[in-house]
């Protein structure tokens, strides 16, 4: 039965008390500019900027996009038995722990010591991300491991370029990006990130939108990596929008749901 005018008027007076009770908020994220616009939308939170205290000294190299995921473990492996040699730590991300225990298959097989930090064993994850560090160190880590802790750089990492940050897959949003590129270079540190994908990530294969599959198909024809990097542009993008649609929808929800409870006196 639908809420009579008195009834929708008191609703709608719950609902605005409320908010003000909490319009006081505030907090800081390295990578939530990316969510400006949403935030104001819907908390009405502005996003201010605040430069670091040190200046940056991160470098991102070009992404290295190959056709096939074993393609892909083939030069992420590569990439790491290099820079061991030469004294490098590297942190490899991974999305997932499926994908963690893939990549350190391939490195086992190829003679390259490592540690995987994917949440599995949570009580050597301390001490793994602080060998992270130490030159020649490789680390494979799903990107929600050891989050949030500085990779402190051993005794002559700095002048071999700091932590070395090798992504294997984009994810569904930027910002989880920027927090695995974060895993490098803080604090004033030096560091390099470098992203390692292939056309066959799930990023890609998952998508509904007919036109990231035909940028696919045309790289791979083509052979073209700008074409490769548009097609992994757009199905980010695509998720974004469909995730902050979700978050839309359940606001809604929200809504409704205390303006049907507000009839009661309580949202709870």
């Amino acid at each position: 039965m639908p809420l009579s005018p008195r009834r929708r008027t008191l609703a709608r007076m719950t609902y605005q008390r409320v908010f003000r009770r909490y319009r006081h908020l505030c907090g800081m994220s390295g990578t939530v500019e990316e969510v400006a616009g949403e935030l104001w939308e819907v908390y009405r939170l502005r996003v201010a900027r605040i430069p670091t205290h040190r200046p940056p000294r991160r470098r991102i190299i070009p992404d290295v996009i190959v056709a096939t995921a074993p393609e892909r473990w083939a030069m992420v492996t590569r990439i790491a038995q290099r820079f061991q040699s030469q004294g490098v730590p590297i942190l490899i991300g991974t999305r997932s722990v499926s994908a963690s225990l893939e990549a350190s298959g391939y490195l086992t097989r190829a003679g390259i010591r490592h540690q995987v930090l994917n949440a599995i064993d949570e009580a050597s994850e301390a001490a793994i991300v602080e060998k992270a560090g130490l030159a020649g160190h490789v680390t494979i880590a799903t990107n929600m491991a050891g989050r949030g802790t500085d990779i402190s750089l051993g005794p002559g990492v700095e002048t071999r370029g700091g932590l070395l940050v090798v992504m294997t897959e984009r994810h569904d949003s930027a910002r989880v990006d920027r927090q695995l590129a974060g895993r490098t270079a803080r604090q004033g540190d030096p560091g390099v990130v470098i992203a390692v994908l292939s056309l066959e990530d799930g990023l890609l294969t998952s998508c509904p939108a007919a036109g990231v599959h035909l940028l696919v198909r045309l790289s791979k024809r083509l052979r073209s990596v700008k074409l490769a990097r548009a097609a992994i542009r757009l199905a980010q993008k695509h998720a974004e929008r469909d995730h902050a649609r979700i978050r839309r929808q359940l606001l809604k929800a929200d809504e409704a749901l205390a303006s049907v409870l507000a009839i009661t006196g309580t949202l709870e």
